[in-house]
């Protein structure tokens, strides 16, 4: 079972003692996938929830700090993961904007960085609040 989140207007951020943004999303989708176990055939059939992701998704992302870029790109290298932030916007059925953040996120997969525009961008977000935007 999956449960997704669709918003606009999102920003990316690398977190050192204070967040500093260094890139911006035209929308976002973020996807609840939920981890299960099948039960023996002798009990009813049914699956047991062992344990959630939630993959962030951002699309049409530019680069607005290329000195960030390179700040993560060296501390990468020399062994330390930058710490990366999300805060994006949900329109609410009521057509109220609710601002969300996701923390902690790890990239997945591999980017195309052409000119300051990567286009799609995808992480896991390795923060255990963030389940709680699904519920």
């Amino acid at each position: 079972m999956s449960k997704s989140l669709f918003g606009n207007e999102g920003e990316l951020f690398l977190y050192n003692d204070k967040n500093i943004k260094f890139a911006v999303a035209e929308s976002f989708s973020a996807q609840l996938i939920n981890q299960t176990l099948a039960t023996p055939a002798r009990f009813i059939c049914a699956e047991i929830v062992s344990g959630s992701k939630v993959h962030l998704t951002l699309h049409g992302v530019t680069i607005t700090d290329e000195e960030a870029v390179r700040q993560m790109e060296k501390s990468a290298l020399g062994g330390d993961m930058p710490i990366l932030n999300f805060q994006g916007y949900l329109k609410r059925r009521d057509e109220i904007q609710e601002r969300i953040i996701f923390r902690n996120l790890i990239q997945t997969g591999s980017i195309d960085l052409n000119d300051g525009y990567v286009g799609v961008w995808t992480f896991r977000v390795n923060d255990p609040k963030s389940i709680n935007y699904f519920k």
